[in-house]
Formats: structure tokens, sequence, C-alpha cells
């Protein structure tokens, strides 16, 4: 009996297992869900950007389904969403298209990447959601950086790589090459913001620089925006690594720019043997006039693995007569300030004069070399201007004689120009007195002669 149902048990299992084969379970299943958008297809007039997505439902199961789509929005801000179908059939094994259409905001941030529609698929056994998702290619590339040391154009760098050979001393300059990824035709597509360039690693300050980029347009080598620093004179063998990020971003269409990524860019220092740098250079003042004479300071330091003992700096210039030179021996590591009173002749044209600096080891071997410039103006441009209104009037020297003419050659000649023809002169008190003597004198007259006429009579 027991040995009956064994094998009753094992039979229906087998029927089971059989029938179970033949039926799976239908599902409908979604690929090309996600929606990349790209503002460069913006026109001028765009309010809004219009995209169109094919999509691919698939029947995973060996039956033919059939059943409705329904789409739902999950971002408002996406507008006029459709689909070319709300219905399907779907033979066992077999793939059909539908087409999601609609109307996407301008103001996304750069890099949106989030789930904006839901298509609903109901069939007669089951109901599944699939989510649409849509990307924003980025509004604004940085292609690369260009790297210049000391005014040469060395490597052109991409994120994450490394820039070999830099100096203790260096000056670098960053040129960044963007592209404004808008279309040339959208009006609203101007980018604008700053690049900051994080120099912790040099525990020194940052530097940043701001740029306004037209639709459509990138920046060349030439027309870059750019950042100028220098690697410290103290830096040590190592590799740097500087962070250059974007603050500030906005466009006039309004785009977000929020999680704008950074590049980081290494630096790695090194070490001649024989190598100083100078700094902190500088001619006070800066310009002269009357006053002539000025400093010339700065300081050598000595950069390279290797103690310099015949270490020096030369000022000099042709147009100034100057030839100084200053000798140090300078362990490695170690700085020289110096400071030199340069006295110039009181004729020397006005103009602009190059000084050079010059800094050496092994007493001729040139290692850095730097020019100043100091401005000489005219010192006569300085006095008082005299209006053209006052006459400044020589006055005539006091000939030896009276009479006869005089021969005196230090007399001062005076044209009948410079003599004044009109004095005024205000009235004293002996005018007064003499005018009421006058007066008196003439009543005097008349008096006698009235008197004698009637004596006569």
């Amino acid at each position: 009996m027991t040995k009956i149902k064994s094998k009753l048990f094992l039979g229906l299992s087998l029927i089971l297992a059989i029938l179970l084969s033949t039926i799976v379970a239908a599902e409908i299943t979604a690929s090309n869900t996600t929606v990349t958008l790209d503002y460069g297809d913006l026109g001028e007039d765009d309010k809004r950007l219009k995209f169109s997505k094919t999509i691919t439902l698939t029947n995973t199961g060996n039956t033919t389904e059939s059943g409705s789509l329904a789409l739902s929005t999950l971002d408002s801000d996406f507008k006029n969403l459709e689909i070319s179908s709300n219905t399907f059939e779907i033979a066992a094994g077999t793939t059909k298209t539908i087409t999601l259409t609609g109307e996407a905001p301008v103001n996304l941030d750069y890099d949106y990447n989030d789930n904006f529609a839901k298509l609903t698929v109901t069939t007669n056994s089951s109901t599944k959601d699939i989510n649409f998702k849509a990307e924003l290619t980025p509004l604004l590339e940085m292609n690369k950086v260009y790297v210049y040391v000391n005014g040469n154009q060395g490597d052109s760098c991409n994120d994450g790589d490394t820039v070999d050979g830099i100096s203790p001393g260096d000056k670098i300059e960053l040129r960044f090459v963007l592209d404004n990824l808008y279309d040339r035709d959208y009006e609203k597509g101007s980018i604008s913001g700053n690049i900051e360039v994080d120099l912790s690693d040099f525990d020194v300050d940052d530097e940043e620089t701001d740029f306004d980029l037209e639709a459509g347009d990138e920046f060349s080598s030439n027309d870059a925006p750019r950042i100028n620093f220098t690697i410290p004179v103290d830096a040590d063998e190592e590799e740097y690594t500087i962070s250059i990020s974007f603050k500030d971003l906005e466009s006039v269409a309004g785009a977000q720019f929020e999680d704008v990524e950074d590049w980081e860019i290494n630096l790695k220092v090194e070490k001649e043997n024989d190598m100083v740098r100078l700094s902190e250079l500088k001619v006070n003042p800066e310009s002269i006039d009357c006053f002539r004479r000025v400093d010339i300071s700065g300081k050598l330091t000595n950069v390279g693995s290797d103690n310099q003992k015949y270490a020096a700096v030369v000022l000099s210039s042709t147009y100034l007569n100057l030839d100084k030179r200053f000798d140090y021996s300078l362990n490695e590591g170690k700085s020289q300030t110096f400071t030199y009173t340069l006295d110039l002749s009181p004729t020397l044209k006005a103009d602009l004069y190059p000084i050079k600096v010059t800094g050496y080891v092994d007493s001729t071997k040139a290692k850095d070399s730097q020019v100043l410039e100091l401005r000489v103006k005219d010192c006569a441009t300085n006095k008082p201007v005299v209006s053209n209104t006052t006459q400044n009037i020589t006055p005539a020297a006091k000939p030896d004689n009276v009479s006869g003419t005089n021969t005196n050659s230090n007399v001062t000649q005076v044209s009948s120009s410079n003599i004044v023809k009109t004095v005024e002169k205000s009235y004293t008190q002996d005018d007064y007195m003499a005018g009421i003597m006058l007066v008196g004198l003439v009543l005097a007259v008349i008096l006698i002669v009235v008197f004698g006429i009637i004596l006569l009579k």
C-alpha cells in the first residue's frame, strides 16, 4: 500500500511539473526609458525644449499579451507628455515600440537625472509601473586646461592629469578652454560665472577669475579666462593637487548649475641641483620726477638641492648706467635680501626705463632673470603754471648817469609793450591838504581883487 502511495505521489508531481513548464507568467518590460535632453537643440524663440523618444516594450512570456498603457507625470515642469498608443498586443517573445513626446523646461540643473513620468502597463493578470528618466547633457564643458610655466606653454591637461618638472619659484598660468553647449541661435544661452583655483596645498591664497561665454561659443587658448600664481620658493619636492571649481554660474535662460563637477590637476615639484629664484622684486618709488633717487630691492633664494657658494645678483640697465653685483653664499633653502640705492642724473630724459635683475649660480650661470620698470618724469612738468593774464615785467637797471646814452651792458631794455600805460593810485592825506591850500589861495586872490575894486570906486 505504501509503495502504491509513493508511486502515485511521484506521478502527480511529474504531471504538475510538466504543466508548470508549459505555463510561464507573461511580463512586459521596457527598455530605452532614459530621455537625453540637449539644450543645444533650442531655437531662438523657444520657451521650452521639445523632445521625442522611442521606447521598446518586450513580452518576456510564452503567450501573447495585450492590455493598456497609461502615462502620468511625476515632474510638473514637464508639459504635454503623450504616448503614441494607449493599448498594446505583443506576441510571446516579441517587441513593440511606442513613442513618448513632450516638452521640458529650459532651466533644469545642468546634470538633471531624475524620473519625470510613469508608464502603467495593465494586462488581464497584472499591473506594472515603468519610470521614465530624463538626463540633461552638460551646458558648460571644460575641454582642457593649458598650463604655462614661466611664460612658456606646457602641457594641456584633462581632469586628473599631472604636470611634471615644476620648480620652486616657477610662475604658473592656467588657461581654461570652455565650451557653451547652448545652440548659437538660442538668444538666452549665454553663461557667466567664476572659476576658482584652490591652492591650499601650496599654503597660498586661492585665485579666481570670471568669464562670460555666449551661446554656442568656445574659448581658445588665446582668449580663455586665466589664473596666475607662483610656486612658493620654499615648496618641497612632492606632488601638489590644485582643485578647479565653478562658482556663481548662471544663464539668461535660468538654467541651474548646482553640482558642476570640480577638476583636479597635479603639479609635481622637482628641484634641480643648481637653482636660484628671485622674489619680492620692486623699485621704490616706481615713478620719479625732480627727486632722482630710487631703491631697488628683492630676495634671492637657493631653491636647488645643492649649496651655492658662489650665488650672485646683478642689477643692470644700459640706459641708467647701472651695473651692480651682489655676491652671496647660500645653503640649500636659504635666502638673502638685497637693496641698492640708485642716484640718477637730473638731466635724464623723461621715459620708461627697464632694470634687469639676474640671479646666478657658480658666479656666471644665469638661473633667473626678471625686469623691473622705472618711470622718469620731466621735472619741469611739476612747476606751477603761470596764468596767461599775469604780466611778468623785468625792472630796468638803473643807469650810471642821467644824461646821454647808457653804455652799461647789464641794463635790461624794456620795450614799449612792457610799459604800463595807465596807473591808478589812491589819494593820500597829503593830496587832500594840497588841494585845500590851493582852494584857499584862489579865494584869497579873489577877495583881494574884489577889495581893490571897491576902493577905486
